[in-house]
């Protein structure tokens, strides 16, 4: 029974926290900065990075970092607590520069893929379609997603055939991918009309104008 009453509790709360009023939904957000800047407080490459007072515009004072800065850090911006079994190794394909290699946390895959259902379902999924990520560094094809591997723009004078295939047929597909994978890929289209039917498309990791 009590089973029953937790899966209820936890539905309404789900329900809850996609249409909570705006005010709410900041004081929350607020809360969990503070949670993340204080835990990042405790990484040395971070620690001389933060202000020493926390406050609600600590993260406005907070040092800007580029990727050089993580490259030449040796690994100080993990914490302290984490062992190398709970890391995992990801890669940037380099599409927009040189790749960029980032770590991690494997308790952090629970959560990642709830939030990837969830954007889905905003997105529109329904049964039957098909979900695609094109992201390299995402080599596992979990029940939840497909994945394309070949994520660089400058793969797609080959690599789109490929995708094509993957993607021909009556099931619609929605689309997850960086922006500067999906518009040469729109202009390939264009000259192929391949037989492909998009639901809808999640774009991320970079501008879009």
């Amino acid at each position: 029974m009590w089973q029953l009453i937790l899966l209820w509790f936890y539905l309404v709360l789900f329900r809850l926290s996609e249409n909570a009023p705006q005010p709410l939904l900041k004081y929350i957000a607020r809360i969990r900065l503070k949670q993340i800047i204080l835990r990042a407080s405790e990484i040395p490459f971070w620690r001389k990075r933060i202000p020493n007072v926390i406050g609600d515009s600590t993260y406005r004072k907070i040092e800007w970092v580029a990727k050089k800065d993580f490259r030449d850090s040796k690994l100080n911006y993990l914490h302290p607590s984490f062992s190398l079994q709970q890391i995992i190794k990801r890669t940037t394909s380099g599409s927009t520069g040189i790749p960029f290699t980032f770590y991690r946390n494997r308790g952090e895959i629970p959560e990642l893929q709830a939030l990837m259902l969830r954007g889905y379902r905003w997105a529109g999924f329904r049964q039957g379609d098909r979900a695609v990520q094109t992201f390299s560094s995402h080599k596992e094809k979990l029940p939840y997603w497909e994945v394309f591997p070949y994520d660089n723009p400058s793969d797609l004078e080959w690599s789109r055939f490929a995708f094509y295939q993957m993607l021909e047929g009556e099931r619609r597909t929605l689309l997850y991918s960086f922006p500067s994978f999906v518009i040469p890929l729109s202009r390939f289209f264009v000259l192929d009309k391949p037989k492909i039917s998009f639901r809808s498309l999640i774009l991320v990791g970079e501008h879009i104008t």
